[in-house]
């Protein structure tokens, strides 16, 4: 007669981010791309949308809401999208559309009787279909506001982004007839072609629309790029900077091709004067500063994530233990020495706890070829160059060829990679020029920021502490309180148990393993869209930028100098 559980607790959940750490740089992103997020990953849809709300307050079918509006005519344009063969690869022309999964079956099904029956209502589970992912940046771009159910107020931004997709479609047979075709049971293949040939997401830039979505983007009619943050009410933005920023990037005089770690990298180090594969304009340095907090808090969260990943990888191979066996573990097996090429950095006889931080940094430095002097001069120099043998990403290439297992080399890896990242955020402290460090501070004491990261460094150099007492203290404050605090708010707010051990009198047991990762900088959506609107060129690797992508450069650059007469001042 023992009682019997009948409902669960908890809802069992992989979930993310459990450190609750990334959502500062998220933040940061949503400040300098408001209008991309890592799911809106084509610009013909900003206009699509916008003509889909527009014709359903002119002439949407009697009873019908705006949910089953918006998926009828979604999936008609999806169709027609697959029924368009454009002269580039298929695969690649699609991608980022809306369902393309479940669509890909439903077309391979019908295509061949010549016309696509319309019963793929729900091929995306969410309510509204595709329009739930762009409804926010759109209103974030000033592009139109919701103001109830079904009720939706559309600004100039959004009516003339609808009046040039209407007028690239306005003599094809769907459009002439779309008010009956909302109502039909199939729709024939060469109806879905012609429509096609006008809307198809890689022919945006041939295309009316493609100006208004450039103005959308870019918003060279608004205020000042960048007004004031504050971290309480993040402000609507433009992305002028950000997109100009990747544009310069993509200047035929700058070698190599562009991708997500090219773009972080150049935003690292453009103001390195080692680093020749980017030498920003003058105008967009303040936008380059911004986006290089942004990246060192990456490889901040990138760092933490890998001490938290190894101390639940040691902990699976030895546990239960205590933090205090972990840290005696990390004491007497943890040798710079050990890494290749790092031979500079230590001895043997180094232990974690007989080696003061100051020291360490010393050695760092010398390791890395910087000119004795203050520690501050030292930082200052090391900040100013990017071909250092321990070079950020270098290390980041050598922690992942290092497998967790491999505690003592995959924790020195770690800890070379975090004192990178200190001295770099050190200098700037040091010299603002553009006044980011408000961006470094974000999170405070609950989200572990930048700021209180580089202050308690310096304090333990100022008291003379070891290194073992500085991870100590990450390991204490950074990893394993902040899993616990992220882990019992999801806890509370949806019963999501997402713990990765057990704690029990002072011993903690495995229950799951972590990685580390870089979260998405949202470039290859931007990227995506500079593509779709012909700025960017994908055919050619050396000059990638068009004659149109030039033009609105130079248009960014004499925008941004209207506020920055003088940005290198």
């Amino acid at each position: 007669m023992d009682p019997q559980w009948i409902e669960r607790i908890y809802n069992n959940s992989d979930g993310e981010d459990f450190l609750g750490i990334r959502i500062i740089s998220e933040n940061i992103l949503s400040y300098l791309l408001p209008g991309i997020i890592t799911i809106t990953q084509r610009a013909r849809y900003y206009a699509f949308y916008c003509w889909l709300i527009v014709d359903y307050e002119k002439e949407h079918p009697p009873g019908w809401t705006l949910a089953k509006f918006i998926k009828r005519r979604e999936q008609i344009f999806a169709f027609a999208n697959f029924a368009f063969q454009p002269a580039i690869d298929y695969r690649k022309a699609l991608i980022g559309l809306a369902g393309y999964n479940a669509v890909t079956v439903h077309w391979s099904q019908h295509k061949s009787t010549g016309a696509i029956p319309l019963t793929l209502d729900n091929f995306l589970t969410n309510e509204y279909g595709g329009y739930r992912i762009y409804s926010g940046v759109l209103q974030n771009l000033n592009a139109y506001q919701t103001t109830g159910a079904n009720k939706i107020q559309v600004w100039a931004y959004g009516k003339k982004l609808a009046d040039a997709f209407e007028c690239s479609i306005q003599n094809t047979e769907y459009f002439k007839h779309r008010a009956e075709y909302d109502h039909v049971d199939s729709i024939a293949v060469s109806v879905l072609e012609e429509y096609g040939r006008q809307c198809h997401l890689s022919q945006l830039k041939s295309q009316p629309d493609a100006n208004e979505v450039l103005e959308l983007l870019f918003q060279f009619s608004s205020g000042k790029p960048l007004p004031g943050y504050e971290s309480s009410n993040l402000p609507v933005q433009n992305m002028r900077g950000s997109l100009g920023m990747i544009l310069d990037m993509c200047r035929g005089d700058l070698p190599g091709q562009l991708n997500e770690i090219a773009f972080l990298q150049n935003t690292l180090y453009a103001f390195c004067a080692d680093y020749t594969l980017y030498c920003p304009s003058a105008e967009l340095k303040p936008f380059i500063a911004l986006w290089q907090i942004r990246t060192l808090r990456e490889l901040y969260v990138y760092s933490l994530y890998g001490l938290w990943a190894s101390f639940l990888e040691w902990l699976r191979q030895n546990g239960p233990q205590t933090l205090e066996s972990y840290l005696s573990y990390l004491d007497q097996n943890v040798r710079f020495d050990l890494l290749d090429a790092k031979s500079e950095i230590g001895a043997k006889s180094n232990s974690l706890s007989s080696w003061r931080l100051s020291d360490y940094l010393n050695s760092f430095l010398n390791a890395s070829h910087i000119p004795q002097g203050t520690l501050e001069e030292r930082i200052i120099a090391y900040s100013s160059q990017s071909q250092s043998s321990l070079n950020e990403f270098e290390l980041i290439r050598k922690l992942r060829a290092v497998d967790k297992t491999n505690t003592p080399e995959y924790i020195s890896l770690t800890i070379l990679l975090l004192t990178g990242v200190y001295i770099r955020l050190s200098a700037i402290q040091t010299n603002d020029s553009f006044q980011t460090w408000p961006f470094v501070e974000l999170g405070g004491q609950r989200r572990r920021s930048l700021a209180l990261f580089v202050e308690h460094f310096k304090q333990d150099c100022l008291h003379g502490r070891c290194i073992l007492e500085s991870i100590t203290w990450l390991i204490r404050d950074y990893i394993l309180t902040q899993h616990t605090i992220a882990a019992l708010e999801k806890w509370r707010s949806r019963k999501a148990n997402t713990f990765h051990f057990i704690y029990d009198a002072g011993y903690f047991e495995y229950v799951r393993g972590d990685n580390t990762g870089f979260a998405a900088s949202r470039f290859d959506q931007a990227h995506n869209m500079l593509t779709d609107l012909g700025l960017i060129s994908l055919d050619n690797d050396q000059h990638p930028l068009t004659p149109a992508g030039s033009d609105v450069l130079d248009k960014v650059l004499g925008n941004l100098r209207e506020y920055w007469p003088n940005p290198s001042a």
